[in-house]
């Protein structure tokens, strides 16, 4: 399955694409307002060659963080949904934090 992460919580924003399970490509941003949301998941995309109509999922980080933040990744994957049908998956800020705990046992 491909996906598109995109995590947009905070003042370091981040776009990546996973395949399997292994992160293929990924980018990050760091400033205090306005994001260059969509290159950054061109940049991701084209680093390899992936199209977008070969997303089947998006994963959204849902913070805690910045609601404005949070709310344009939501935008961004729910309008993404509706074109496309792709799932969608939201996944909180601290789960990623357990799990990354947990892997470096």
């Amino acid at each position: 399955m491909t996906i598109l992460a995109l995590e947009f919580s905070s003042s370091q924003r981040s776009v990546a694409v996973a395949r399997n399970g292994e992160v293929l490509a990924k980018t990050a941003e760091t400033g205090e307002r306005g994001t260059n949301a969509f290159g950054m998941i061109e940049t991701v995309l084209a680093a390899e060659k992936i199209g977008r109509g070969e997303v089947e999922c998006i994963a959204v980080g849902l913070g805690p963080g910045s609601y404005t933040g949070i709310r344009v990744a939501l935008s961004i994957a729910q309008g993404w949904q509706l074109a496309s049908g792709v799932k969608l998956l939201g996944i909180g800020s601290v789960e990623c934090l357990v799990a990354q705990a947990q892997a470096q046992k």
